[in-house]
């Protein structure tokens, strides 16, 4: 009996020896034994035949049940994918590091997020949701709370800036639900805003590095002990390895970090590290990134301190005598912080981009969008026969596919009513 004839359980398990059955055993799960000796059977029907051919196998002598190990991991795991190498744990600090989302990691890595959160937590890292960092410490409610006061603003200028409501942003500031956690997409935007903040100071020449460095980094001195006390175990464990490489240097700090988490050496130095490590590390373990004074060589020395001043340095976009004089214990007591009043002219100023690559606002739109956005349009009417739906695809090529859809319909909604309003006499043309 031709098997793509088989239309019943029964039917199906009298056209197969058991000889065949522990044949197909050896290399098939159930499953695929059921898909290959009636690949056209109903749900239900499948169901009764993988029971009935589970039922034959174990009442055969010659059945062997396999390691429930591997019977687990065949059938998470399904067909052997030689393509999908599963990423280190250097790979996964690095996109947290570099403010991922659990949704962009997952793209980026492939597989399940209870794998990729159960190495996380291996770790060291903070239970619940994808966290923020910002220069290796966790971007809470208090640094939430730090980078208003710096500022100057109140809520609704802050919640301006970074592009949020104020209604989203108002009850991460009070003092309701302490205990709750900073959301991501809050978090991230609040940080790229502190970031983009500092570099424009830094590049404007308004205030002396030092006084801005002290400012954004109060904790600095902290952090520049945290990385000494690294480099010290780094090249005490590993100054006699004559192989040592950047690869090498990565497994040892998640591995350190790891050892910390389930107690097998004490102390959470390098968990403390590991999230500042792919950032601070940089210039160390990326090639293109290496100086003559920033080098794994550098590292098997017996002082680090020059070393450690130019790492910061590199981190900050500044220079080693700067870090060293906001470091210095005699030259921080004069040291002032920048008021928040000074700031406040400045920190209006200065807006973080919009998911999608625009800003917050209107102002930035132009023609050429409107053009782009009715090119889109008869694009899908021609693909798919209709209008319905061809605004949404529209705002989303020009907006971006990260853009909220409502958002962006709404927004090309404007745009194009403004457009042919203004150009009655223009109409707006096909993008070519």
């Amino acid at each position: 009996m031709q098997a793509q004839n088989i239309t019943t359980s029964r039917s199906a398990l009298a056209s197969v020896t058991t000889d065949r059955f522990l044949r197909l055993y050896e290399s098939h799960t159930v499953s695929e034994i059921a898909n290959i000796v009636a690949p056209r059977l109903e749900a239900a029907e499948k169901k009764r035949l993988k029971s009935a051919i589970w039922r034959r196998l174990k009442l055969d002598p010659r059945y062997k049940s396999r390691p429930s190990g591997n019977a687990v991991r065949s059938a998470k795991l399904g067909r052997p994918r030689p393509d999908l190498q599963s990423a280190g744990d250097w790979e996964k600090v690095e996109l947290l590091a570099a403010g991922k989302s659990r949704k962009e990691i997952l793209a980026r890595l492939g597989g399940s997020w209870p794998g990729i959160y159960l190495a996380f937590r291996k770790m060291g890292f903070p239970a619940g949701a994808s966290p923020v960092y910002s220069f290796g410490e966790l971007f809470d409610r208090s640094a939430l709370r730090r980078l208003q006061e710096l500022s100057g603003l109140n809520v609704t200028e802050l919640a301006r800036q970074l592009g949020v409501k104020f209604g989203t942003l108002e009850p991460h500031l009070s003092s309701r639900n302490a205990e709750k956690q900073v959301s991501f997409e809050v978090a991230r935007r609040a940080h790229q805003w502190r970031i983009a903040l500092f570099r424009h100071l830094m590049s404007s020449g308004r205030y002396g590095q030092s006084r801005i460095i002290l400012t954004f980094f109060p904790s600095l001195s902290i952090n520049y002990k945290l990385l000494m006390d690294v480099l010290d175990r780094m090249v005490e464990a590993n100054r006699n390895d004559l192989q040592w490489s950047a690869e090498g240097l990565k497994l040892y700090l998640c591995g350190q970090a790891r050892k910390e988490t389930a107690g097998v050496i004490s102390g959470d130095l390098f968990r403390r590290f590991l999230p500042w490590a792919p950032v601070i590390l940089k210039p160390i373990l990326v090639p293109e990134e290496k100086s003559i004074h920033m080098t794994l060589e550098n590292l098997r020395g017996v002082h680090h301190q020059r070393l450690a001043w130019d790492l910061i340095a590199c981190s900050l976009g500044t220079t080693a005598p700067v870090i060293s004089a906001v470091l210095n214990p005699s030259q921080a007591r004069t040291a002032k912080a920048i008021f928040a009043q000074e700031l406040r002219s400045v920190a209006v100023s200065v807006k973080i981009k919009k998911q999608g690559g625009r800003r917050v606002g209107m102002s930035t739109d132009s023609r050429e969008d409107a053009d782009l956005l009715l090119t889109f349009q008869n694009e899908f009417e021609s693909h798919h026969g209709t209008r319905k739906g061809s605004l949404i695809f529209a705002a989303k090529k020009v907006y971006g596919s990260t853009v909220n859809k409502g958002t962006a319909t709404n927004r090309a909604k404007r745009l194009l009513a403004r457009f042919r309003k203004l150009h009655q006499k223009q109409p707006l043309r096909l993008a070519s």
